[in-house]
Parts: C-alpha cells; sequence; structure tokens
C-alpha cells in the first residue's frame, strides 16, 4: 500500500513505480492536499490488508488533514503493520505525527529525491544525516 500525497508539477504516480521495481505487489490511493473524510476512509479501508504503508506528506504540519489521515493509520494499524512516512517539503511534518517511528524527509519532490528515499527503505541506500527537527 502506498498513499500519496502527489504535486502536480511530475507525472502521479512516479513514487509507485519506484516501489513496483522493488515490490510488485503495491496499490497507490491518491489523496488531495487536504484530503476529505472520503479519501481518509479508503485509506483506512485499503489500510487494513496492507503489511507496509508508507505515506509521502507535503506540508503536512500545516494540513491537519494530512496529519489526520497518518495517526489514523497509527492508531489503527495491527500487530506488525509498519508504517513509513517521507515528507516531500520540509520536514516539520513530523510534529503533526511524533509517534511515527519511521521517518524520511527528502525537502523536495523529485524522481532522484523520492528513488533515493525508497531506495533507503529497501535497503539499498544507507540514509545519512538526520532530520533537523527537535521533539
Amino acid at each position: 500500500e502506498f498513499s500519496t500525497v502527489e504535486d502536480l508539477r511530475y507525472a502521479e504516480g512516479f513514487p509507485v513505480k519506484s516501489v513496483r521495481r522493488r515490490h510488485t505487489r503495491t496499490e497507490s490511493i491518491a489523496l488531495s492536499l487536504q484530503p476529505t473524510r472520503e479519501e481518509q476512509e479508503t485509506v483506512q479501508q485499503r489500510a487494513k490488508e496492507a503489511d507496509i504503508i508508507f505515506m509521502l506528506t507535503r506540508n503536512a504540519s500545516l494540513h491537519p488533514e494530512q496529519a489526520a489521515v497518518m495517526r489514523s493509520l497509527l492508531h489503527h494499524r495491527r500487530e506488525g503493520q509498519r508504517i513509513i512516512g517521507i515528507a516531500v517539503h520540509n520536514p516539520y511534518d513530523l510534529h503533526a505525527f511524533p509517534e511515527l517511528p519511521t521517518y524520511l524527509a527528502t525537502y523536495e519532490y523529485t524522481p532522484p529525491a523520492i528513488e533515493s528515499a525508497i531506495g533507503v527503505v529497501f535497503g539499498e541506500v544507507k540514509a545519512r544525516g538526520q532530520v533537523p527537527v527537535r521533539m
């Protein structure tokens, strides 16, 4: 399961393609910048079957609806289900859901940045640095 907040400068779906090259059984849900209640419910329904959930966020610290999706995923996750957050603009999204255990920040929503983040998650690339956000 791969949930994204898409940035319209790029073709929709390139993060999903990156994951699919590594794991063929991948689904996606594209969310609006401020996900509606219906979008949030769709995510919750589809997340029930996922083993790993990637959620890309874009300024979730400024958009409570995005943060609500992440918090709901965290609250309703089942035993062994992993949730990984990738902030694609600023690193402050973590302030909106500090209980998220796995968090990456790319600082940009470009194919090379997303490809690198997905490479880190799959153990192909070593993460360097740390998020400059104090909790």
